[in-house]
């Protein structure tokens, strides 16, 4: 049991540490072309990156233009739900890895990318599985894990946030081998690319009905 001394000295770091994340503007084009650079390997650090990115993710949930056009495409396969749904099914899938990860044991399963396109068979299924979802659902799903995951990375020690683990995306003929502050980074990255995404997508649509 963490001291009351201790607990406000991680809110302390946590909410210092998002307050000096690098802004991101979400709705310019060049954004979505930046790689972040690898997170620090500090509990605060991490509980900040995702609450960043959940903090952008209430922002969406919020946007009554994206309720009024959830059922619109995004692109030739997904509408936005869809979209929404596919990062909630990562965000299940994160939580898990990082607490599979933690827990030290394998994992017996993989999902492999296609180059350059992403595991397009796992994104598929997953999306699937929650068409029957209301749009509520998937975002209360999406903020359950993240809010998970921020618990988990508050309480790992040091040597459990940096210990060297096959995670089970497989980009090539291997799995990736990484640590937790990795797999942050990149669910994190990949969460602000479709923020981006719909953000900017979105925004043309409502402006183009505007006129």
């Amino acid at each position: 049991m963490r001291s009351d001394a201790v607990l406000q000295q991680l809110e302390q770091d946590w909410r210092g540490a998002v307050a000096s994340l690098p802004g991101r503007n979400l709705a310019h084009p060049d954004w979505l072309r930046t790689m972040p650079p690898p997170l620090p390997s500090r509990p605060a650090a991490l509980f900040a990156e995702l609450e960043d990115t959940r903090r952008h993710w209430l922002e969406l949930r919020e946007w009554q233009g994206l309720r009024e056009h959830a059922e619109s495409m995004v692109n030739a396969g997904w509408s936005y739900k869809d979209l929404l749904a596919h990062l909630a099914s990562w965000a299940v899938e994160f939580h898990r890895q990082i607490v599979t990860a933690a827990e030290g044991r394998e994992f017996d399963y993989e999902i492999p990318f296609q180059p350059k396109v992403g595991p397009t068979d796992w994104n598929a299924i997953e999306v699937a599985r929650r068409r029957e979802m209301s749009l509520d659902e998937i975002f209360d799903q999406f903020d359950a894990a993240f809010a998970a995951s921020q618990e988990l990375v508050l309480a790992l020690p040091p040597a459990q946030l940096t210990a060297t683990v096959r995670f089970p995306i497989r980009m090539g003929p291997e799995p990736l081998v990484g640590n937790i502050p990795r797999i942050v980074a990149m669910k994190c990255w990949h969460n602000h690319y479709h923020f981006a995404q719909i953000r900017q997508r979105l925004g043309a649509l409502l402006e183009r009905e505007r006129e």
